[in-house]
């Protein structure tokens, strides 16, 4: 292996930084090369085995990568996902862990957590979706952060810390897919209440906790997200559920009604659906009883969940 690296020099580094578990390549090997006082553009040279004069992160060899900082190779491979794809001859035992691609994201670690593992520049890592809350320092993490700095101090409000140990209780429960999918239907219908300017008080109280008085928030905002996600969580418990999605595409009014009062009971308090036909969840129910009205056979919710779109893998 070392002789396939053109410089015996880098065979091995003297700083041989190791990865965070599941960091992007964006994010190690720039760190690594400024760990080793190396010129990014030369030591990509090294580890694809070609020049280019814009380097090409995604054509780094696993290999040559692991002789540099002395580590086994299916050590690497397990911490970095995007370079698993070079290694399906030794068997990795992959279930459980995260995919280095959609619909996983690239989200910014914990920067507590990066303080403590003594890291000089800010880090990014694969994200699951039900990745948003670091448990140990109390950060939000996950949508809407576009830097290290919007990763907002959830202490004044532990209903959101709450509702994260709830979203991963219900994957334990019902499975990382089925719960992913009612994840991003609840987010949606959410944000369009948001929009709309529905059950303002409750988010006004979270603002006031976590922002002080005269905050300002934007829709893409992180702590809009966080502010949001105990309901987004309350609802995906609803949705993911195989009864209560049965009741919402049921023919009985009654059966309707009583989905939209376990709604009231369990999200927003009083919630009654809309008179009109711009209430989000209104529009879900219908989409989902649609079938229904045209006299095919539903699909059942496992059914529906168990289909691989994306490569949306439930071991992953």
């Amino acid at each position: 292996m070392i002789g396939e690296i053109p410089d015996r020099r880098f065979a091995e580094l003297a700083f041989p930084v190791p990865p965070v578990q599941d960091e992007t390549l964006s994010s190690y090997i720039p760190r690594l090369a400024r760990a080793n006082h190396v010129r990014l553009d030369h030591f990509m040279e090294h580890l694809t085995g070609r020049f280019r004069q814009y380097p090409r992160l995604n054509e780094t060899r696993a290999h040559a990568l692991a002789v540099m900082i002395n580590r086994p190779l299916e050590t690497l491979l397990y911490a970095l996902p995007e370079l698993r794809g070079q290694a399906a001859h030794l068997e990795l035992q992959l279930h459980g862990r995260t995919l280095g691609r959609h619909p996983n994201r690239p989200g910014w670690l914990c920067r507590r957590c990066r303080w403590q593992k003594l890291i000089a520049t800010p880090v990014t890592r694969w994200q699951r979706h039900d990745q948003n809350v670091c448990l140990r320092h109390g950060l939000w993490i996950g949508e809407g952060v576009s830097t290290e700095n919007d990763q907002v101090d959830l202490t004044a409000c532990p209903e959101i810390i709450q509702a994260h140990r709830y979203h991963r209780c219900l994957i334990s429960r019902l499975g990382r897919v089925p719960i992913a999918y009612a994840y991003y239907e609840s987010r949606s219908i959410q944000l369009e209440w948001v929009a709309q300017g529905r059950f303002q008080d409750v988010r006004a109280r979270r603002f006031d906790r976590l922002l002080g008085s005269g905050w300002r928030v934007n829709r893409e905002s992180a702590v809009l997200n966080a502010v949001i996600y105990p309901e987004v969580v309350a609802l995906t418990g609803i949705l993911a559920s195989a009864y209560w999605r049965s009741l919402a595409a049921s023919l009985a009014p009654m059966n309707v009604m009583r989905f939209y009062g376990e709604v009231g009971n369990r999200v927003h308090p009083g919630y009654r659906r809309a008179g009109n036909g711009f209430d989000p969840l209104r529009q879900w129910v219908e989409a989902l009883a649609h079938p229904v009205w045209l006299g095919r056979a539903t699909r059942s919710p496992s059914a529906v969940f168990a289909a691989n779109e994306h490569d949306y893998l439930d071991t992953h």
